[in-house]
């Protein structure tokens, strides 16, 4: 199997592949069906589909505005059929430019029957095999077949180290923002009360610090996986590997900043209503920051905050959350996409209901 540089022409030839598998279950579904009854049911569906397009074209505004906006979901789901149906030749010239123009990389893959035949091999090579004026060298790999990814053998070493840099400092600079906008506010709100004579905030203050911390914590989970998807990987294994130390450095790093947080508004409001540490000194008589540190009210303080930062708000919530979102939510608007359109049938309706990969990475 040859590794082509097909990295820009991705979505052309993903879907020529697509169309040709339409193509081929259509032929499938109309030779399990023919006969008269099969013809008189395209008779009506002929008819009803007469009926939707004039249904259609008299549908209001509001009507036109969702059908719309369904389309243009199904479009991303890659589920809806394209609009243009005329141009099927001059979109099979251009895929096959593309390919004709299509130039390899210097990978290939050989799958060998067995395990000895694979050793033979490498045995025999050598320091190579002469080819025209190069030298094809043998090296096992460890990886699956299905572990390849194919469109990113074109990227070179030099790129994929720029890439992974560019993902730590997008990681890095999306914690100190989401930190900057959403943190600090809360921060200067809680700091607004004195907390002494019941000046406190309200119940719904503990609320809005959760909130804060999962969608932090899922934020910083969808960039890291943006970022390492367009790293350049060859490797599904790589991948993960290289998402699970981007992660765990993006959460270790939004941790210290909520710590930091929390620390200064822990203080004041201790300082506020005269808290005393165990020798009875006032904490806000404590002069350096090791003594206010290793007090035990602040200590108190400090694992009750980690503790409600951790449960609900990290071990819990966002797994829920991301079940219904990738899950649930998908899987039923999907049924409702196929249930309204007639268009969708066959592998268009496998792609509307099929599930985003959840990143498995995460839960180890």
């Amino acid at each position: 199997s040859i590794c082509w540089d097909y990295h820009h022409h991705r979505a052309d030839v993903t879907q020529a592949l697509e169309q040709g598998m339409d193509s081929i279950e259509r032929t499938r579904s109309a030779a399990r069906h023919r006969g008269a009854r099969h013809r008189g049911s395209q008779v009506m569906n002929l008819v009803s589909g007469s009926a939707n397009v004039a249904t259609w074209e008299k549908a209001g505004c509001i009507d036109r505005m969702f059908n719309h906006v369904n389309r243009a979901i199904l479009r991303r789901w890659g589920a809806f059929p394209e609009e243009s149906q005329g141009d099927h030749s001059s979109h099979r010239h251009s895929i096959e430019h593309v390919l004709c123009e299509m130039q390899a990389t210097e990978r290939a893959f050989v799958v060998f029957k067995t395990e000895r035949g694979r050793d033979r091999a490498l045995k025999a090579s050598g320091k190579g095999i002469p080819f025209n004026d190069s030298t094809i060298k043998l090296q096992n790999v460890v990886h699956e077949p299905e572990s390849l990814i194919w469109e990113e053998f074109c990227v070179s070493e030099g790129e994929h180290f720029k890439r992974m840099m560019k993902a730590y400092i997008i990681t890095l600079a999306t914690a100190v923002v989401w930190t900057a906008l959403l943190y600090l506010p809360y921060a200067r709100y809680i700091a607004s009360f004195s907390f002494a004579n019941r000046d406190e905030p309200g119940a719904g203050a503990e609320e809005l610090f959760v909130c804060l911390v999962v969608a932090g914590n899922l934020c910083i989970c969808v960039v890291s996986a943006v970022c390492i998807k367009s790293a350049g990987f060859k490797f599904v294994d790589d991948e993960e590997r290289a998402f699970i130390s981007l992660y765990t450095f993006a959460l270790s790093l939004n941790l210290i900043l909520d710590m930091m947080l929390t620390a200064v508004l822990s203080y004041r409001q201790m300082v506020g209503i005269g808290v005393h540490t165990a020798d009875g000194r006032l904490l806000k008589d404590l002069e350096t920051y090791q003594e206010i540190f290793e007090s035990y009210p602040m200590q108190k303080a400090l694992g009750n905050t980690i503790y409600h930062y951790c449960w609900p708000a990290t071990f819990f919530l966002p797994f829920v959350a991301e079940q219904i979102a990738l899950v649930l939510f998908p899987h039923h608007a999907g049924c409702l996409f196929i249930r309204s359109s007639k268009e969708l049938e066959g592998k268009k309706a496998e792609k509307a209901l099929t599930l985003p990969i959840m990143e498995q990475a995460r839960y180890a």
